[in-house]
């Protein structure tokens, strides 16, 4: 079975409803197929993959994604390539809209330093 994709529009969406959840800001730095559609080199993706620095937001990032539907798949539901990415959570909604979340190192391989945070560039600014 497809997954469905998921364009632009939802994506921001989502993020609104998350920004009215969190309690304090939550740094989330993108990898993947979001960057992709900001850039306009995609139309959609299935996933937002993203990496955080700290446990206090990814604690806070959980919370508040479970709080707005987000839940844990089944382990049948997660393919082996997902297995292999090693994120540290995934999470997803009833349309089926996950979030691969990883905490300061992505795949088991790529540790985010504090050299590639100052390369990123600032995509979205949500604030409740």
């Amino acid at each position: 079975m497809q997954k469905a994709s998921f364009n632009r529009e939802y994506i921001l969406n989502e993020l609104d409803k998350l920004a009215l959840k969190v309690s304090k800001p939550v740094n989330l730095f993108t990898i993947g197929g979001l960057c992709l559609i900001h850039y306009g080199l995609k139309e959609a993706t299935k996933d937002i993959d993203v990496v955080l620095k700290s446990s206090f937001e990814f604690d806070e990032l959980i919370r508040a994604l479970k709080e707005i539907g987000y839940y844990e798949p089944g382990f049948i539901e997660i393919s082996r390539p997902y297995k292999k990415m090693a994120a540290n959570i995934i999470l997803e909604n009833k349309d089926g809209f996950r979030w691969d979340i990883f905490l300061q190192t992505v795949c088991r391989a790529l540790s985010f330093s504090d050299e590639m945070e100052s390369r990123s560039n600032l995509l979205f600014k949500r604030s409740s």
